[in-house]
């Protein structure tokens, strides 16, 4: 005996199926419709993994393609602002060999005119900006880099104070692989090369035989002269002005006055400071002046001179030394002192064994000065502000010219390191952009939809769905008689 199937069972299981067809159809529908097979995880649970992997991997190209870009920018903006450096500073070599070949003041002021407007355009480009952020701020790029001043005391160079980071900032463009793409200012426009220190002097101060210097750019030495003493016997005295007007200095045996009393009765004779030409005196000059063979000048008071004297007296001397015109310390006689710098804490190491006289020194520190102040030290220069003979000067300039191509060369290297790294990037970005396509191409092939395949599978559903409604309604509409046969 064969068991029948109910109504309800056939009913059910026509439900069933004509449910599934269904939604067999109009998944199909929106695979053709939108070119996408796999949308989600029940579409394919394991080939949905692999394109979710396959996502995943292109985020992290696009994110690195992003800081690719934007290094891009940065480098080249850097390599292009680093060009007009390096022509600005060929400009100022030009000038400064030029204020050497010059002819006159009238000249050197012209190239000290044009010198100021590089200077002027060199601060700009220092803090140069792309987007909101400053080139050479290195790892502080977020502010200005560099902060500009006048002179801190007489006889400086314009300050340039850099604020920006230490080191330089880097660009992640790949997990493996960083590159510097905002230098630090300090290693871009300065370096450190400290050369013997230079005196201009007028005083006769000199450098010790051994000792280093801390201090940097330029600074102005006031040698004073405060006080001028004979030694005893033959009754001269320092006249009431000696102390502000004269200007011999040196250690105890360098000075020294002859004094020969030729009337016996200490009322006339004559005098000489360091062996220069005898003048006469008597004994009512108060305050006479004597010149010795180097400059140096006396003022002495001949009212009191001992009756019959006749000879060399010493003289003994004291000064102050003022590296800012206002602080001052004593002199002391010695081949090696350290004067510190009460404005920036250096110190300079001097000799005063050689001091002779009063005056004003210009002391320069070849090799500390960062591009901006080589440059204000050029304007200087062609403007005569040191006042030093004119061979000075011009082996001034010629200091400040082999500085600025010292620090030129830097900004090449810099100019070449950085045009390296940016044909090392473009090398990354084409292996990013192969690798997108390779990915790409991949999810494409697990996600979209076949749709030659995807059109014959509707057919085939919609088939199978017309055929469960066909044998579901000729099951349903049976009569007792095909029971009964």
């Amino acid at each position: 005996m064969y068991a029948r199937a109910t109504s309800f069972a056939v009913t059910s299981r026509a439900i069933h199926f004509g449910a599934l067809h269904g939604s067999n159809i109009l998944r199909l529908q929106q695979q053709i419709s939108s070119g996408i097979r796999i949308d989600q995880p029940s579409d394919g649970p394991l080939e949905y993994q692999r394109i979710s992997g396959l996502q995943n991997r292109l985020a992290g190209l696009r994110a690195s393609e992003t800081v690719i870009n934007d290094a891009n920018t940065r480098l080249n903006t850097s390599v292009s602002e680093l060009t007009e450096a390096n022509r600005l500073v060929t400009s100022a070599a030009r000038l400064a060999q030029r204020g050497i070949q010059s002819l006159g003041p009238g000249e050197r002021a012209a190239l000290a005119t044009e010198a100021e407007g590089l200077l002027i355009r060199w601060r700009g480009l220092a803090n140069a900006r792309v987007g909101n952020q400053y080139l050479f701020g290195g790892t502080r790029s977020d502010q200005p880099p560099y902060v500009f001043g006048g002179p801190a005391a007489s006889g400086r160079l314009a300050t340039s104070q850099y604020q920006g980071g230490a080191r330089h900032a880097q660009s992640l463009v790949s997990p493996t692989l960083a590159v510097d793409s905002l230098y630090a200012g300090d290693q871009v426009f300065d370096s450190s090369d400290r050369q013997p220190t230079v005196i201009a002097s007028q005083s006769g101060i000199s450098l010790p035989a051994t000792g280093t210097d801390s201090m940097t750019g330029r600074a102005t030495l006031t040698v004073r002269h405060t006080a001028t003493n004979y030694a005893p016997g033959s009754g001269i005295q320092p006249a009431a002005a000696a102390a502000a007007s004269d200007t011999v200095l040196g250690p105890a045996g360098i000075h020294s006055v002859v004094v020969n009393d030729i009337s016996g009765t200490g009322t006339s004779g004559t005098i000489s400071l360091n062996g220069a030409e005898p003048v006469a005196w008597d004994n009512s000059m108060t305050s006479l002046q004597l010149t010795g063979p180097a400059g140096q000048r006396v003022h002495v008071d001949m009212s009191g001179i001992t009756p019959g004297f006749s000879g060399n007296v010493a003289i003994t001397t004291a000064g102050t030394l003022s590296l800012d015109g206002k602080s001052e310390v004593p002199i002391t006689w010695n081949a090696s002192i350290a004067l510190t710098d009460p404005v920036s804490g250096g110190r300079v190491r001097l000799n005063t064994l050689t001091l002779r006289q009063s005056g004003t020194d210009q002391l320069e520190f070849p090799g500390t000065t960062d591009v901006f102040e080589t440059l204000d030290a050029l304007v200087r220069d062609l403007r005569g502000e040191s006042k030093v003979p004119a061979e000075q000067m011009n082996a001034s300039l010629g200091r400040t010219l082999e500085r600025l191509e010292q620090l030129g060369d830097q900004m090449l290297e810099i100019t070449g390191i950085q045009s390296s790294t940016l044909a090392g990037l473009e090398q990354v970005s084409f292996r990013n952009e192969d690798l997108q396509l390779e990915l790409q191409t991949e999810q494409s092939n697990l996600q979209s939809t076949d749709i030659a395949q995807a059109v014959i599978n509707l057919q085939q559903e919609q088939l199978l769905q017309q055929y469960t409604y066909t044998i579901t309604s000729r099951i349903m509409s049976q009569s007792l008689l095909n029971y009964l046969s």
